[in-house]
């Protein structure tokens, strides 16, 4: 008998913990939500130039999951959808991101403070990072990094600096 009372100490501990971890996980997804908007710049790949452009995201959020969705337009010259679904899962968070004239992209990562450290993946193409940043100011910024092609060197594809609204 006097064995099982660490015992169950021990699952109460754990369980009150798993509890905390899932509360705030919840909290940091929620802080995603409502309506983003805002810009900055973009290469339509990593050779391009930057070009300047404006945005509109919706952020939704669950008890583990958080979506992004909507658009950035480029002056006249293209209007491109920008969305992101990521979901807790053991250990971080997965999911996926359209905005890349690639297509689809499978994102892997962790939390790391106010913000998410991914590793965003297209088939046939070395990987990139994106930085989803909140600091729960109403402020949040996206950034990613791809490497250039032919030099391999790290180059900003996307700095967006985004407000709620």
């Amino acid at each position: 008998m006097k064995r099982m009372i660490p015992l169950c100490a021990a699952a109460a501990l754990v369980l009150t913990a798993h509890s905390s971890l899932h509360a705030s996980e919840a909290a940091f997804l929620e802080s995603f939500s409502g309506s983003w908007s805002g810009g900055g710049q973009v290469r339509l790949s990593p050779e391009d130039d930057p070009v300047n452009v404006t945005c509109r995201l919706d952020g939704t959020s669950g008890e583990n999951s958080a979506s992004l969705d909507g658009s950035c337009t480029g002056m006249i010259l293209f209007t491109r959808e920008v969305a992101a679904e990521l979901a807790v899962v053991e250990g971080g968070y997965a999911g996926t991101y359209v905005g890349s004239r690639r297509g689809p992209g499978q994102l892997q990562g962790a939390r790391s403070g106010t913000g998410l450290e991914l590793t965003l993946e297209w088939r046939g193409h070395p990987p990139a990072s994106m930085s989803l940043a909140n600091a729960g100011d109403g402020r949040m910024t996206l950034t990613t990094i791809e490497p250039h092609p032919d030099t391999g060197e790290p180059v900003v594809t996307a700095a967006l600096e985004l407000e709620r609204q």
